[in-house]
């Protein structure tokens, strides 16, 4: 009988000590990854230009998300992406607000059921900005892309970010705090 009471107290005690564990390790990892949201500082091949990405997101170094990309990275799990893509003032004899609305129209004209929201003056990095969401379908896949455009001091910047149109509203905070980290514009 007391055996009984005595392994029945260890397997309350292991169950405890489980559970206690495991919300130690969820909820401990959790706030580490709210704290470090800003991980990893992620160049250009070029080492020019850069971008913080949070923790679980890697950088692309095969140009599977665009061929002509400066910087590429993804999250591991979660289907959220970022592409930038960057072009000397010096080679190209556009105003920003020219630029902008060259670039912006060749970009979006692959979508159906396109929406694209008003252009939001935005400061990235101290340099102007305009930033659009557009959200459509691509090969029958919605998604929602937060594009931007900055006119840095040398470059020209085409920023885009996006995820499946279901996840947006839980990835837009990620997506905007890698567009706003981006160095050497």
């Amino acid at each position: 009988m007391l055996t009984m009471k005595t392994n029945k107290l260890h397997r309350v005690s292991l169950i405890l000590f489980s559970i206690i564990v495991w919300n130690g390790c969820y909820f401990g990892n959790n706030q580490n990854q709210n704290k470090n949201s800003a991980e990893q500082t992620i160049c250009s091949e070029d080492s020019l230009f850069s971008v913080a990405i949070p923790k679980g997101w890697v950088q692309i170094t095969d140009y599977s998300l665009n061929d002509e990309a400066d910087i590429q990275a993804q999250k591991t799990i979660g289907s959220q992406y970022f592409v930038a893509l960057i072009e000397s003032k010096d080679d190209l004899d556009y105003t920003f607000e020219e630029w902008n609305t060259k670039v912006r129209e060749a970009y979006v004209s692959s979508f159906s059921n396109l929406n694209i929201s008003e252009g939001k003056d935005v400061l990235i990095g101290g340099y102007p900005a305009k930033q659009y969401e557009i959200s459509g379908t691509i090969e029958r896949i919605k998604i929602t892309i937060l594009a931007t455009y900055i006119n840095g001091e040398n470059h020209f910047a085409q920023i885009y970010a996006w995820t499946l149109t279901s996840r947006y509203k839980s990835s837009v905070d990620d997506l905007k705090a890698i567009t706003h980290s981006i160095k050497g514009l």
